[in-house]
């Protein structure tokens, strides 16, 4: 039902517009933008036509040596991502002002201009990457904090999907256009098959990843008791272990084993929390969206991200 509407509201938002000339924007949430006013303040960042959803033609994967690969492995890795950042920086025409409009259009689609490879794929052509992590987020924020976000929300087992980065932008018939990636229904796009694939995933992984959000924050949890724990004993007889350390007096037996207890309870709850971690870091399935938020434009204005968060739910 939400594709359905999803749909029907997008076609209705395009069908308004007269002049569309059948062209779409290397942005595909786009489509979705309930706010008018701002496309037409943006008149080179086109909307969508009715051609990006509802015609029937069914999606295109990417093609890298000959081989179709779709969005489920449209990733990049934690250091790629850093990388890029490094790169954009070190390089004489970037602006740390650039939102990722920008980024799109003066820097990744001459990178991937001609190669029908989305910059993700293109840097791993030989070798795709499989997506565990679903990245949210608009065009119209600034690039730079946009990927220091995306550097501080993930870990190095993470590989995110980031449509500016993984759909093939450059609409210059080398690759398929973004109407050709997002097909005929919002169930076709990289979107939904991305959220779709990790789900999957997950259900394979079984309980553990059920209640990952659980496990992910046990470890801080145990700690903290660890250190009310070990610190208890001084909070409760302060003034004895005062005496003890200044003046040598000696404490009562039954303080010494009560203190004793709580310094093992503190002991296991580190090695606990030691192991909890490990586990975590070794077996749990990171799978998961991270919605990045920002200071220029509300994310869920956009029919996509709202679509995106209700198929993540």
């Amino acid at each position: 039902a939400m594709a359905r509407l999803f749909g029907a509201s997008l076609c209705h938002r395009q069908g308004a517009d007269p002049d569309s000339d059948g062209s779409s924007t290397s942005d595909p949430e786009e489509a979705a933008e309930t706010t008018p006013a701002k496309a037409q303040s943006q008149p080179n960042r086109r909307t969508c036509s009715n051609s990006t959803l509802g015609e029937g033609n069914p999606a295109q994967p990417q093609l890298a040596h000959g081989s179709k690969v779709w969005p489920e492995y449209w990733g990049l890795t934690r250091r790629q991502v850093k990388d890029l950042l490094a790169r954009l920086r070190a390089d004489p025409a970037w602006s740390h002002t650039f939102d990722v409009y920008t980024l799109v259009a003066d820097f990744v689609v001459p990178w991937t201009a001609g190669t029908g490879l989305g910059y993700a794929l293109l840097v791993n052509a030989a070798e795709p990457k499989e997506v565990n992590v679903m990245i949210s987020h608009c065009f119209s924020e600034n690039a730079e904090e946009f990927l220091e976000a995306v550097l501080r929300s993930t870990t190095n087992r993470d590989v995110v999907y980031i449509c500016a980065l993984a759909n093939y932008q450059a609409e210059d018939a080398a690759g398929p256009s973004i109407a050709q990636q997002l097909g005929a229904h919002p169930t076709e796009s990289p979107f939904w098959r991305v959220l779709a694939h990790i789900a999957a995933k997950g259900d394979e992984a079984g309980w553990s990843w059920r209640f990952r959000g659980l496990l992910t924050r046990l470890p801080s949890a145990v700690f903290l008791c660890t250190i009310w724990l070990a610190c208890s004993p001084l909070c409760w007889w302060s003034s004895d272990f005062n005496a003890w350390w200044t003046h040598g007096v000696p404490l009562d037996q039954l303080e010494i084993r009560v203190e004793g207890i709580a310094g093992a309870v503190s002991l296991s709850c580190c090695v606990f929390a030691l192991v909890v971690t490990m586990l975590r870091s070794a077996y749990i399935y990171p799978g998961r969206m991270v919605v990045i938020p920002n200071h220029d434009v509300d994310l869920y204005s956009r029919l996509w991200c709202v679509y995106e968060i209700f198929v993540a739910r």
